[in-house]
Order: structure tokens, then sequence, then C-alpha cells
């Protein structure tokens, strides 16, 4: 129950960047990462299989590498 509750309320949004280079907002994007990266978690984990999630992520990362 919990679990779509929180599936409800969060998006996940997959982008396709070929490299880093010349890319307009990169060092922005690269920073706010970073201070996310080390900011304290806020709510409760959401276990995602491993092997689902990778999956998931191996096959959109083909097809964004078969259309460019």
């Amino acid at each position: 129950m919990y679990k779509a509750e929180v599936a409800g309320r969060n998006k996940v949004v997959l982008v396709w960047v070929p490299g880093h280079f010349s890319i307009r907002g990169n060092k922005a994007v690269d920073q706010l990462a970073k201070a996310r990266s080390e900011a304290e978690l806020v709510g409760p984990v959401v276990d995602v299989s491993c092997c689902l999630g990778r999956e998931m992520i191996d096959c959109w990362l083909w097809d964004q590498h078969l259309a460019s």
C-alpha cells in the first residue's frame, strides 16, 4: 500500500546524454547532483529489484543507442 502511494507521487525520468562536452548547463547539473548525493535521505528507502531495475535501464540505454 505504502509503496503504491510513494510510486504515485514520484516520477523518475531517464534522459539520454551523449556526452558531457559542450552541453549547456552541464556544470550546474553536476553541482546539483553532487549536492543531492551528499544530502540526508528523506523518507523510507523503497526497494526495487536490482535485477529488474538494471534490466530496464539496460534496455532503455540500448534503445537510445540505436536511435542516435
